[in-house]
């Protein structure tokens, strides 16, 4: 009957001179006491996105798409997906959601986030919503990136779209905003130098985004 030794490096163990199989379990249970296996490092939880009432269209798009990166990464139950979108939501709009509905949380996906949309998103006529692209400022200390990225969302609520000769629609959402973002800088003297580009009306919003923000490198040497 042998004796066996730990085989981990500097461990001076060894069991006593029994049988095998005996030896084994005392092993074995030296090996799970003193020489623990490394806890796997547990991936970071993923919060889950909010909503709330009186938003606009482009704040409840941002959701759905967070929301569906949301969906990718947790599981959840098919019969529980219902209690998870109205967990999202504001205690407020969570209220106003089920008082329509009191069995909205049983309903499918698609119902639900509906019954959520209807009472988050606020109904505004097209042209308020023009009207309010048309007078943004960028703020002091906001970069044009930022500026930018604000004046993009609030065009997606403006259905900048015409037809085109094919009978499509053309979207000039990135246009309007090209305009509204050269119109509304903060800075004078940027705004000279970025206006006195050559060619500045053939080039696009990022390109202009990227004339901007050298100008004002430039400004600041």
């Amino acid at each position: 009957m042998p004796i066996i030794k730990c085989y981990m490096p500097d461990c001076v163990f060894e069991t006593p001179n029994l049988d095998n199989a005996v030896a084994a379990v005392i092993l074995s249970h030296h090996l799970s006491s003193a020489h623990p296996a490394p806890a796997q490092p547990k991936a970071p939880t993923i919060p889950a996105p909010k909503i709330s009432a009186g938003i606009y269209e482009d704040q409840y798009d941002c959701f759905k798409r967070n929301w569906d990166s949301y969906k990718e990464n947790v599981h959840i139950p098919a019969d529980k997906i219902g209690v998870h979108l109205l967990s999202c939501c504001s205690p407020e709009l969570k209220a106003n959601v089920e008082c329509q509905d009191t069995h909205v949380s049983s309903k499918t996906e698609v119902e639900v986030l509906a019954a959520i949309r209807r009472h988050a998103v606020i109904s505004v006529a097209v042209s308020v919503l023009r009207t309010e692209l048309l007078s943004l400022k960028q703020d002091h200390g906001e970069t044009i990136l930022a500026f930018a990225s604000k004046a993009l969302g609030k065009a997606r609520n403006c259905k900048l779209k015409v037809k085109c000769s094919q009978g499509h629609d053309a979207d000039y959402s990135e246009d309007m905003v090209k305009q509204v973002i050269l119109a509304g800088m903060y800075d004078d003297e940027i705004k000279r130098k970025v206006l006195s580009t050559p060619d500045l009306d053939t080039k696009s919003l990022n390109e202009t985004i990227t004339i901007i923000e050298t100008s004002r490198r430039l400004c600041a040497l």
